[in-house]
C-alpha cells in the first residue's frame, strides 16, 4: 500500500506519450515482463462535432497515432520494478 511513509522508495519506470491512457496493467507470473497498453494517443481532448476533430485522422503530414501493447523487460532478464 501506498502512503506517505513510503512513497520515497516509488520510481517512475514507464511514461506514455501525452495525452494518452495507460491501461491493462501485467506481470508475468515470474514478474520478468510487463504489459502495458496506450490508448488514444494524439485524440484528445476529443470535439464532440466529428466535422470538427477525426480521431481516426492524422494532422496534415504526420502519422496517425495508434494505440499499442508494450512489453518492458530488464536487459538482465531480472524482475521488473524490484
Amino acid at each position: 500500500v501506498i502512503n506517505s511513509s513510503n512513497q520515497q522508495q516509488l520510481k517512475r519506470f514507464a511514461v506514455g506519450p501525452n495525452g494518452c491512457e495507460v491501461t491493462g496493467i501485467f506481470a508475468t507470473p515470474d514478474k520478468t515482463a510487463l504489459f502495458i497498453n496506450i490508448q488514444h494517443p494524439g485524440n484528445w481532448p476529443a470535439d464532440a462535432n466529428a466535422l470538427v476533430q477525426d480521431a481516426t485522422a492524422a494532422a496534415s503530414g504526420q502519422v496517425r497515432p495508434r494505440a499499442a501493447t508494450v512489453v518492458i523487460q530488464k536487459r538482465d532478464g531480472g524482475p521488473v520494478g524490484v
